[in-house]
């Protein structure tokens, strides 16, 4: 092997090393916005992934999740045995009578 070819291989590699090392997938920064909850970078993100790839499926995964994570707020049920520490009581005027339902808050 000449020495041309071993700098250019050389070369090659450190840059595929580097492009490992440091170089961030859309997948893992969106991943990133979502445990910090930063919606906007989310979404400022996902605008540019759909716009550099058209045919990678990921964004619209990623999209859906988003719009998931973000229209999920509360869930309240209604029941006679509540979970959780929260619990709203709803009870009749008289207050002698039973409880008439049972609101948890999550």
């Amino acid at each position: 092997m000449t020495i041309n070819n071993r700098v250019t291989l050389l070369i090659f590699s450190l840059t595929l090393v580097f492009n490992q090392v440091f170089g961030q997938t859309f997948k893992q920064q969106f991943n990133e916005f979502v445990s910090k909850k930063d919606t906007l970078g989310q979404q400022q993100l996902l605008d540019k992934w759909e716009k550099s790839d058209s045919n990678d499926p990921e964004p619209y995964i990623a999209y859906f999740n988003y719009f998931v994570k973000k229209s999920v707020k509360e869930v309240v049920t209604l029941g006679q045995n509540p979970e959780g520490n929260d619990v709203l009581l709803i009870m009749d005027k008289d207050s002698s009578k039973k409880r008439t339902c049972c609101l948890p808050i999550w």
